[in-house]
């Protein structure tokens, strides 16, 4: 860095990689800070950045990165007119906690964390609790992308009050989940176009106590729009419909895909009184098994007290079914709620 002594006024980007990985930090010369790159708005580094100067003009940072979440927050100090924020992660961080000194960002609108293994016989990389440790008053655009299915959410999604940190996710009304057999993404769509989206890899060996939501203040979600794909392996009606039994009202609630056991396990759920919701408006799109399990929620829509519910189908020929006599997954219910009527 010793090269970056005299001004470059032209200078627009500027990327800093290193082979050398044992090289997690190193610090920024102090041109920078005396704004003989007063037009540098871009910086790509795959090394982090130690020391307590500020360099306000950089608005776009793009990180990969192997070194510690202290030192991550201790880059994004340094960098406080960042608009847009893009980090790679490339270890697992298990037991190591960041400091808990809290960074503010007050221009950041757009900010992605994202988590791949570089080798895949390593332990898969993790995102820390970086959110929990930034204030974000103007973000909008929160993205979290695993190749692993762990269960990301819950431990990077800030444990404090939401409009504290992150103003425009106080509110949460819309959520859509798409799966796939390859990934899952859930997006949250709040007031003000603030959009959380979540995505991670293979579904098939998440378990029943995952939860995609984490500590997201889901009770203002009033839309739900969830298009499942082979949900046998990954489980998807369960953890669904243990989702939807949080909320306390829906405008709507919009199933595609392979959805026949999420209404399946809702209406058994709701019969029992087992769950209490209010569902406005139902609109399923699949094939003949979803069609038959939501006219048998229909046909008990009075005793379960959605008098005013209004269903609509709509046939999807396309749709992949898995049909609730699938031995295995009627032994792994605890409820039975596998069991055809």
């Amino acid at each position: 860095m010793g090269h970056l002594r005299d001004p470059i006024p032209t200078l627009r980007s500027l990327e800093i990689h290193t082979e050398n990985h044992n090289l997690h930090t190193l610090k920024l010369p102090s041109g920078l800070h005396e704004g003989l790159f007063r037009h540098l708005k871009s910086l790509s580094s795959n090394v982090m950045f130690r020391g307590s100067q500020t360099f306000p003009y950089i608005t776009e940072l793009f990180l990969c990165t192997s070194g510690s979440p202290y030192d991550l927050l201790n880059t994004l100090e340094q960098l406080p007119g960042l608009v847009k924020v893009s980090v790679v992660f490339q270890a697992s961080w298990y037991s190591e906690t960041p400091s808990p000194g809290i960074v503010t960002l007050p221009r950041v609108q757009e900010i992605h964390l994202r988590a791949f293994a570089v080798d895949e016989l390593k332990r898969p990389a993790t995102i820390p609790s970086i959110l929990g440790f930034l204030k974000l008053p103007k973000a909008t655009s929160i993205t979290m992308q695993s190749r692993f299915p762990l269960d990301p959410l819950y431990p990077i999604l800030p444990i404090m009050s939401f409009d504290e940190r992150l103003p425009n996710y106080v509110q949460l009304p819309e959520l859509r989940i798409d799966t796939a057999l390859s990934s899952i993404e859930a997006v949250f769509r709040g007031p003000s176009q603030a959009v959380l989206t979540y995505k991670t890899g293979p579904p098939y060996s998440y378990k029943r106590e995952r939860r995609l939501w984490g500590n997201l203040p889901v009770s203002s979600v009033r839309r739900v729009t969830a298009v499942l794909v082979d949900s046998v392996l990954g489980d998807e009606d369960v953890w669904l419909v243990d989702m939807l039994g949080g909320l306390d009202l829906l405008e709507l609630l919009e199933l595609g895909g392979d959805c026949g056991r999420v209404l399946q396990r809702l209406r058994r759920r709701l019969v029992r009184g087992i769950m209490r919701i209010n569902i406005e408006t139902l609109i399923v799109r699949g094939g003949e098994y979803a069609k038959s399990q939501a006219l048998k929620l229909e046909s008990v829509k009075d005793d379960i007290g959605l008098q005013s519910m209004t269903v609509t189908y709509i046939l999807d020929p396309e749709a992949y079914e898995a049909f609730a006599q699938d031995s295995d997954a009627e032994s792994s219910s605890d409820d039975k709620d596998w069991e055809e009527d």
